[in-house]
């Protein structure tokens, strides 16, 4: 199952991310958001000792 996951700066309320992440078995919430944040970090786009300075959220897909 792929769902993608948003990282957000809890001030500015920015998107600092956004991922796609694809995990197999019964995955549940955390670690869809613990697979983007190893991204963003590996990515240098969140500090990575200041995890509670961001939020993540599932991108609702708009269906027509």
């Amino acid at each position: 199952m792929i769902k993608r996951v948003m990282i957000l700066d809890k001030l500015s309320e920015q998107i600092v991310a956004e991922y796609p992440i694809e995990l197999v078995g019964d995955d549940i919430k955390e670690d869809f958001f613990a697979e983007a944040w190893d991204h963003a970090v590996d990515d240098g786009l969140v500090d990575e000792f200041n995890r509670s300075n961001y939020y993540m959220q599932f991108v609702e897909e708009n269906i027509l």
